[in-house]
């Protein structure tokens, strides 16, 4: 800022006032930024810049005035210009600052990120954020490469034979009637100390139908995320007093198998309309406290000793919902200090995102414990949730260089979140293998906590380590395990020579097991503990070989638990008729059907599309389909207003394109059709919901529909509608019942389709048959939807790639003729 022209340096393309002072962090001048009209506007530049380079970013401000609100927020962005169309730009976040006012003085807004892969024409690198009429200073704004470290995974592994291991001398005495020769010690890490954990789907934790996805659980991981303590409700009587009964079942059962848990979350400072956000601005400062106050007592009531951490108020950094209503910037520190005094042995977390798989928060979230520091208040560590961008691979220079800045302020790090998505198994492999030798090397790193690991458990497929109903273990999850299992791990064999030996051991912290060999028969099993030791006191182990030589009886290795394959349970709730149609005409004595297509639904969740059949035509079968044949779609229902059928498609949470419903619309003199329907179903895996047609009609067009996007499909029986559940998450059943005179109707099915997102498989009606309905079915759930034309054929869609051990979906055709 020392050059007079800043006009020249920086331009004034959007009309704000610059102008040089005196007031300066380094230097003599400073840039003044006045007369902003708009959120958007600050000083930037044209920069000069690399592709697919890491650059760090920052600048000093200080902020001159203030509007009603406690803090504006800074943020570093970039315009990319794709081309030499100056339309042609996408805009990028670099860094943010959320808590700037007039009373810190010179402040530091920084991060750090890498440039595009793309080519781009030019990039500017500019200010924003504050609210307009906001006037600030401009200081030492600087744009520096971060060079990359070709040694890191070497220096990475040092650190964790430093670091992650300790030195044991194991003592061993052998009693004279036994010959020394013939004893054999085998020596193997049984836990580690270091935790390698999970968020726990609590409803599969304690549910007997998900003992495979509990066992695979507990071969994975040694400690516990439960998410189940988020602050729930739909009224103020349901906020005060929610239930919390299957979150506690879920933590008492995973420390019954020895996991310690964290707690995720009591408080979550949303500021984006949700119901609590509603609830809790209606409140005085005074209400609030006290409501707060109420909760912290109530929540440490039920968890105190159950929990080894708290997330007390997640994300803070990007909501601060209860500052704002009590008007008391430090009101998040007060929860901490009356958590703590309720609690004082739980753990407290600060628990944010994009602080360390990004760099655009880092600096802010280094700001925010130090002033939690300062504050005293109770706080234990940084939760870093470590959410990576789909099919960005981490950089393990950049990780490294952000978790250095975090541990600058002398407080532990948890990795608490960790997902990263790639569709491609084995490059998923290497980039876990990359983030998790990245985390596990650092020194301020205590532990690693993964945001799921099952496609079928709330984790997408393209991250996780476990696919399928059959809980396959992928590429991904077998890296993961040859990390944690033998890479990190420690097994050694040693044989005596005399009858006084000592065995100098180095290995990694946690619990060991000893198997006392004679003659090659166990005769001894030993538990001993591998600890840090402070100052030179070394880990010594005793072990004293005595007996007769007679072999002992091991306890049974773990057994293999068999994907669960059992009776469905049917259901009938809410069974009821929705209404009637019947072909008035005469003269039409053979069956005859055509599709009618609805338009696109939107794209987005519970975006619908309707289509009707013809005034004199009657609805026999009701489909739908997503157009990029993925499956987020919550299925097909028939609906009855006013004499009128209408099939109605669903679309799904997360979807990405829209659905499209079709009606099989027929003409038979004396055609008559029932439409039924009935749900939900049970929640038990796999449970089915079953909708009866009446007597003499048969099953025409059976639908399923969900309010959670999973389920398996619909299928006729000769008597009934059957829909059923994927997971635990209930299902509703439709269905179309029709008759008519001298009509005789089969049910066909295609063969299975491939297991890849897309693939299809059709069934075509015989020779002299009309295609009334057509339905998709899958055991193993993630259907697309099915497309039914005037060929007489059905044709169901797979959405979504299939695990070992799956199958395919089938189209399931009704024929008449």
């Amino acid at each position: 800022m020392e050059d007079p022209d800043l006009v020249g340096a920086y331009g004034t393309a959007w009309n704000y006032k610059e102008e040089r002072v005196t007031d300066a962090y380094n230097g003599s001048y400073s840039m003044k930024v006045s007369e902003r009209k708009y959120y958007w506007m600050g000083a930037g530049q044209i920069v000069q810049m690399q592709q697919n380079v890491a650059y760090s970013v920052s600048v000093y401000i200080k902020q001159l005035n203030n509007n009603t609100k406690m803090w504006q927020r800074y943020e570093f962005y970039a315009a990319y210009q794709w081309s030499a169309d100056s339309n042609d730009k996408q805009y990028v976040q670099l860094a943010q600052h959320s808590f700037g006012s007039p009373d810190d003085g010179w402040f530091r807004l920084g991060g750090d990120f890498t440039s595009p892969y793309r080519t781009f024409h030019s990039v500017n690198v500019y200010i924003q954020g504050p609210d307009p009429g906001i006037e600030f200073l401009v200081d030492d704004m600087e744009l520096t490469e971060i060079t990359e470290n070709p040694n890191w995974r070497t220096e990475a592994l040092q650190r964790i034979e430093q670091i992650r291991k300790g030195d044991v001398t194991i003592s061993v005495s052998v009693a004279d009637n036994l010959d020394p020769s013939l004893v054999e010690l085998d020596i193997k890490l049984a836990r580690h100390d270091f935790p390698f954990g999970s968020v726990a789907e609590n409803s599969y934790i304690t549910n007997p139908d998900y003992t495979l996805y509990q066992s695979r659980f507990y071969q994975f991981f040694n400690w516990a995320t439960n998410g189940g303590y988020k602050w729930h409700g739909h009224d103020e009587s349901s906020w005060r007093q929610p239930n919390y009964d299957q979150a506690i079942a879920a933590t008492d059962e995973l420390r019954k198998n020895g996991m310690p848990v964290r707690g995720h979350n009591m408080f979550w400072g949303l500021e984006d309309g949700s119901s609590i956000s509603k609830w809790i601005e209606t409140k005085s400062p005074d209400q609030l406290r006290q409501i707060i106050q109420e909760r912290v007592q109530d929540m440490t009531n039920i968890t105190i000793g159950k929990l080894e951490h708290w997330d007390v108020n997640n994300e803070l950094l990007h909501g601060q919902l209860y500052e704002e209503v009590s008007g008391d910037p430090t009101f998040t520190q007060d929860i901490y200090r009356w958590v703590h005094a309720a609690d004082p042995n739980t753990k407290l977390f600060l628990n944010d995102y994009d602080v360390v798989a990004m760099g655009s928060v880092t600096d802010d979230y280094v700001n925010q414990a130090n002033q939690f520091r300062a504050a005293n208040c109770g706080l234990y560590g940084l939760g870093v949730q470590s959410h990576f961008r789909t099919n960005i691979a981490p950089d393990a220079s950049l990780l490294k260089y952000r978790l250095d800045k975090l541990a600058s302020t002398g407080y532990p790090l948890w990795i608490t979140e960790m997902t990263l998505e790639n569709a491609d198994e084995n490059i998923r492999a290497d980039q876990f293998e990359t983030a998790l030798t990245a985390y596990f090397s650092h020194p301020a790193v205590e532990g690693i906590i993964l945001w799921g690991f099952w496609d079928h458990g709330g984790t997408s497929p393209e991250a996780a380590l476990v696919s399928g109903n059959a809980m396959y273990i992928n590429a991904a999850g077998q890296r993961y395990l040859n990390l944690t299992k033998s890479t990190w791990s420690t097994e050694k064999t040693s044989t005596l020579s005399s009858k006084n030996e000592n065995i100098n051991m180095r290995g990694f912290y946690g619990d060991y097991d000893v198997i006392v060999k004679y003659n090659g028969q166990p005769i001894e099993s030993l538990h001993f503990k591998l600890s840090k030791t402070t100052g030179n006191q070394p880990n010594t182990w005793s072990i004293d070989v005595s007996g007769n030589g007679d072999a002992i009886t091991m306890p049974p290795l773990p057994t293999t638990v068999d994907p669960l394959y059992h009776n469905h349970h049917v259901s009938h709730e809410h069974a009821h008729t929705l209404g009637h149609a019947s072909f008035t005409q005469s003269g039409a004595n053979d069956l005859s059907c055509t599709t009618k297509y609805s338009g696109l639904s939107q794209v987005g969740d519970d975006q619908t599309a309707s289509v009707s059949c013809d005034a004199a035509d009657v609805m026999t079968g009701c489909s739908s389909v997503t157009q990029d044949h993925l499956n987020y779609r919550d299925g097909e229902s028939y609906h009855v207003d006013n004499g009128i059928v209408s099939c109605t498609a669903v679309n799904g949470w997360q979807s990405s394109a829209p659905v499209q419903a079709m009606a099989r619309c027929c003409r038979k003199t004396g055609l008559k059709c029932t439409y039924v329907t009935a749900g939900p179903s049970g929640h038990g895996r796999d449970d089915q919901i079953e909708a009866v047609c009446p007597a003499n009609t048969v099953p025409m067009g059976c639908t399923s529909y969900t309010y959670f996007r999973n389920m398996d499909g619909a299928f006729p029986t000769n008597t009934s509608c059957v829909a059923q559940n994927d997971g635990i998450d209930s299902v509703f059943t439709f269905g179309s019942c029709c008759h008519a005179p001298s009509l005789t109707c089969a049910v066909r099915r295609s063969s299975f389709s491939g297991l890849n997102q897309g693939d299809s498989s059709s069934v075509t009606c015989n020779q002299g048959e009309t295609l009334v309905g057509c339905s998709v079915y899958s055991e193993d759930g993630r259907t697309a939807g099915t497309i039914l034309d005037d060929t007489n054929t059905c044709t169901a869609v797979n959405g979504r790639i299939k695990a070992e051990g799956e199958e395919g979906v089938l189209a399931i055709a009704v024929c008449c003729s």
